[in-house]
């Protein structure tokens, strides 16, 4: 009995075990994409999102695979940070979603209809304004602090990542209004998550369970 219960489970963590990454970066007002393989994602597997001044939407496909998921997005439209990107890092930064005086950066992601149990978002901060740093972001109701690092490379101001783990459900990204040189605007983020198993997987695991069962009582 439990020998067979143990193969079962074994059987449900290959199945539904699936990693994968959903990877965005808001081009910007110079339309930068990222330009090679940054943080274990292909550069196919990047979406360069475009936009940004009312609430576009955008049909995001992840890594690994190959599950689709829809994002909206709003802010004061987009811009990006002084200088030339050369590096793929400095390609994912350059461009941004921006913030405003009276309004801030909101990103919705439909989650819960591909991701099962808990996530980790990594955000990516960026500014044409490298000495205020950056106001909170808020994901999913809790707010997280983002340090700013400054300077990326050849591209002058501000830049920072902020990681947070243990998110569940659809996925809320909230910024509020820019505080003079402290601003809210955001690059581009990643998701990592354990996908929902494919309904020919969930039911090739049934079938593989009910096989194990006949075959230890005969």
């Amino acid at each position: 009995m439990n020998k067979t219960i143990s193969v079962l489970a074994g059987l449900a963590m290959a199945v539904s075990a699936n990693a994968a990454t959903l990877a965005i970066n808001f081009t910007g007002s110079t339309n930068t994409s990222v330009s090679g393989d940054l943080y274990g994602v292909t550069q196919a597997d990047w979406n360069n999102v475009s936009g940004g001044g009312s609430t576009p939407t955008d049909t995001l496909v992840t890594s690994d695979t190959g599950q689709s998921a829809t994002v909206t997005f709003s802010g004061r439209g987009t811009y990006r940070m002084n200088g030339t990107p050369v590096t793929v890092e400095e390609s994912l930064f350059h461009g941004y979603l921006d913030d405003a005086n009276d309004r801030g950066v909101t990103i919705s992601l439909n989650m819960g209809a591909i991701a099962t149990g808990f996530y980790t978002v990594t955000i990516f901060s960026a500014s044409d304004n490298g000495g205020g740093g950056f106001n909170d972001i808020t994901v999913n109701g809790v707010a997280n602090s983002v340090t700013n690092d400054g300077n990326l490379g050849g591209l002058s101001n501000a830049h920072a990542t902020t990681v947070v783990t243990g998110v569940t459900g659809d996925l809320s990204i909230t910024t509020p209004v820019r505080n003079g040189s402290t601003r809210s605007s955001i690059a581009g983020f990643t998701v990592e998550y354990t996908a929902v198993p494919e309904p020919s997987s969930a039911a090739l695991l049934g079938l593989g369970g009910l096989a194990l069962i006949l075959r230890r009582r005969k």
